[in-house]
């Protein structure tokens, strides 16, 4: 895998590496098995006898959905986020959250 550093969430960046995906393809029963998410890469090996077989390895990232609701309060601007609706009251205004 290669991993690089995200300036927000540090070291979390990966991606499937040409060797990683070369050695997935050479299992037995890859085509059943998902080593990420999303992506498909070729990786096409060559064996002993000069025959060439390509194989697709599933890979990648896959974004998520953002299931929260976005409350802002209307005086100070403050941002808060719920999974659900909610009636909150921000404390330093004292005025009730607004969806956004």
């Amino acid at each position: 895998m290669d991993i690089e550093k995200d300036k927000r969430y540090g070291w979390s960046v990966t991606a499937l590496t040409d060797d990683t995906a070369a050695w997935l393809a050479e299992q037995p029963g890859m085509a059943d098995i998902t080593a990420s998410r999303q992506t498909l890469l070729e990786v096409t090996t060559t064996s002993d006898d000069g025959s060439e077989e390509t194989t697709t390895v599933k890979g990648g990232r896959q974004t998520s959905k953002n299931l929260s609701i976005k409350y802002i309060c209307p005086k100070c601007g403050t941002i808060i986020r719920a999974t659900r609706e909610v009636n909150v009251v921000c404390g330093d205004c004292g005025v009730p959250f607004e969806r956004a």
